[in-house]
């Protein structure tokens, strides 16, 4: 009987042992779960089957599902969860099927596992009101994008009227009086064999343009020493006289802006019913800044004939071209 009694005694003794180091471990287990969970966050009891065992009032009120409603093994994790345990933040689903944001975690404690979630759907209001204000900043800016550009369209639409007014209300015979000047300077340079007479008839305003940019380019060619060249004149439309005078003025302050800071010249002009180009091409082009006026006063004198100067430069080439609007008749 002593035998049987100590047996019985060293039992007890180890059944006593692994309860208290089963509530050790319970208490050690409790405090960190309670870490894990803020005062509104919604919690759900599941056992080891994965049923849903409790589910609290936040829990419910989030999701709207009850535990008997998840009391089947797996039911949790295929309408809840939709077989996806991904923790973080994420979408679960609420009784009715709608996605619900949480930031989803689960714990495992003994006997199966507390679920915590924690609701997200007033942080997301807050970045939807943000990316809605963000949205509503874009489509203001572009809104006065839109207004800019209608306005300087605006204001390039008042300058063509204004260039054709002024065209329409100049003296008539303003251009070929300017272009018989134009010619007794290239003459006084030696470059003309002869000046027009006083009475002779000008030749059409495109030849006179390719003659006047065919003498321009020699002289630059004898002056400077920069090979130049008309590369092409191409007239698809008659040619105004005020315009193949403008840009033959346009042609001679660009090649005198250009010519010392390039190895070869090449001049194109062209004119189309709504407009007269011009395009100087520079290679071997070396950047100046005693350039930059000369190029700034021609993009004014463009301007004010409500056209454009373009610059292009790359790899030691330099591409300028004006484009000048032709008046409607």
């Amino acid at each position: 009987m002593g035998v049987v009694a100590v047996a019985v005694a060293g039992v007890l003794v180890v059944v006593a042992v692994i309860l208290v180091i089963m509530s050790v471990r319970i208490a050690r287990q409790v405090p960190a779960l309670e870490a894990l969970v803020a005062p509104d966050d919604a919690t759900l009891r599941l056992d080891r089957a994965r049923r849903v065992v409790a589910v609290d009032d936040r829990a419910r009120t989030l999701l709207g599902w009850s535990a008997s409603d998840l009391g089947e093994p797996g039911a949790f994790d295929q309408r809840v969860l939709r077989d996806d345990r991904t923790s973080g933040a994420r979408e679960v689903h609420a009784s009715g099927g709608d996605p619900v944001p949480v930031v989803y975690r689960e714990v495992v404690v003994p006997g199966g596992s507390v679920v915590v979630m924690r609701d997200r759907r007033p942080h997301v209001a807050l970045e939807q009101r943000a990316e809605a204000s963000e949205r509503d900043a874009k489509d203001a800016e572009q809104r006065c994008s839109d207004q800019e550009a209608r306005a300087r369209a605006l204001e390039d639409q008042i300058a063509r009227l204004a260039h054709q007014v002024s065209l329409e209300t100049g003296p008539p015979g303003l251009s070929e009086a300017l272009w018989r000047l134009e010619l007794l300077r290239q003459h006084r340079s030696g470059w003309l064999p002869e000046p027009a007479a006083a009475d002779a008839e000008l030749i059409g305003p495109a030849e006179r343009l390719a003659a006047a940019l065919t003498t321009e380019v020699e002289l630059l060619r004898e002056d400077v020493g920069t090979y130049a060249e008309l590369a092409e004149a191409v007239m698809e439309a008659e040619l105004d006289a005020a315009f193949a005078l403008g840009a033959l003025r346009m042609a001679q302050e660009l090649l005198a802006a250009v010519a010392k800071r390039s190895e070869s010249i090449a001049v194109t002009v062209r004119s189309a019913a709504d407009s007269v180009g011009l395009t100087v091409s520079c290679t071997g082009w070396t950047a100046d800044a005693d350039a930059a006026p000369a190029l700034e006063a021609v993009a004014a004198a463009a301007t004010d004939l409500a056209g454009s100067l373009t610059l292009s430069e790359e790899d030691g080439s330099l591409v300028a071209e004006v484009t000048l609007p032709r008046p409607t008749r």
